[in-house]
């Protein structure tokens, strides 16, 4: 039957219109007969609760919104894996808002999405995190929010990741096999992990003595087409570099699939790192040496963390909590070895 409404259940069940209200609700107060009887009607009547109505009255939407302007769909996939195992073991469901970062309707946009989903939190993905009107209309407005990798832990809920030591452990496994002419290319520039991961190469260098030659520090964007173009740019050079710290996988495969295309042998010629430890990182050849990021559990914490606070009371949205910080692992393959 369509359009069911809960003044025919309760018709039908020869009760108030509260009654059923109070047995949908699964409030105490109902006689175990009294609650027979509109089980019964429901039934008959195949009535559904419309979960935006729902919503409404519970002023809860059991949503959270994955807000994100991310270049690197490999990090969006494993890290919404995540999201979604906290979400399923806590009731929740997950909602996915792509948005430009750089629009100047950004604030707008969010704003119109959270009134028009009713979500509970949202879960800010880099860079959108580190947009302050945002943050400041999310403040403004008690709205609970938790950041993936900010550029600033010292607001509110934030699961960051040890960037900077994992890309000092690579660096100095390059420096190790005897590698000193080390080019790096640089992810993308508004991103948080970016800034820490090029901080940990050049503390490597520092720490070993060794001079970074800035002709060798090339700017990527995140993706593939950017390291290709990095590799055409360091190979043509007169002294190319003996081994390339590509600040994700999604460079690396660029750069491995340019010099594969020149016939440069990798790593006998030139020894080769990434980051993040995507699956493909183990499908190309030769494998990739990279750092694993705990995609799945950076996922699962942000989605743990939103959840406890906002069913901790509203009093506590917007306040500064101390960041978790996760560790990389290395993952050591065949694109790396001795020079």
């Amino acid at each position: 039957m369509g359009n069911t409404t809960i003044v025919d259940v309760a018709k039908h069940a020869g009760v108030s219109k509260k009654t059923v209200s109070r047995v949908l609700n699964a409030e105490p107060n109902v006689r175990p007969a009294t609650r027979e009887k509109v089980m019964q009607a429901i039934a008959a009547l195949d009535f559904k609760r419309n979960p935006l109505g729902l919503a409404l009255a519970r002023k809860r939407s059991y949503l959270l919104a994955l807000v994100y302007d991310n270049p690197s769909p490999n990090f969006l996939m494993h890290l919404q894996t995540g999201i979604m195992a906290a979400c399923k073991a806590r009731g929740m469901g997950l909602y996915l808002h792509n948005c430009n970062y750089q629009a100047p309707d950004l604030v707008e946009d969010i704003g119109q999405m959270v009134a028009g989903t009713l979500v509970d939190g949202l879960i800010l993905s880099s860079p959108v995190c580190d947009q302050q009107p945002l943050i400041d209309m999310l403040a403004q407005r008690r709205i609970h929010y938790v950041s993936i990798n900010p550029k600033d832990t010292g607001h509110g809920l934030a699961v960051a990741v040890n960037n900077r030591r994992a890309a000092f452990d690579l660096t100095d496994h390059l420096i190790g096999l005897g590698h000193r002419r080390i080019a790096y290319v640089k992810g993308h520039p508004d991103l948080a992990s970016s800034a820490q991961r090029e901080a940990g190469f050049r503390a490597a260098m520092s720490k070993r003595r060794l001079a970074v030659d800035e002709a060798l520090v090339i700017q990527g964007l995140n993706n593939f087409a950017s390291g290709r173009a990095a590799a055409a740019t360091l190979l043509e050079q007169s002294e190319p570099p003996t081994a390339i710290f590509a600040g994700n996988d999604d460079m690396a495969a660029g750069l491995l699939y340019e010099m594969h295309s020149r016939n440069i042998q990798v790593p006998q010629e030139i020894s080769l790192v990434g980051f993040d430890n995507t699956p493909f990182s183990q499908q190309v050849w030769p494998r990739l040496t990279t750092a694993s990021q705990p995609f799945d559990d950076i996922g699962r914490t942000a989605a743990s963390l939103l959840i406890d606070q906002f069913s901790g009371g509203d009093e506590t949205a917007g306040e500064p909590t101390r960041p978790v910080t996760m560790d990389c692992e290395l993952q050591l393959r065949e694109s790396s070895a001795a020079l």
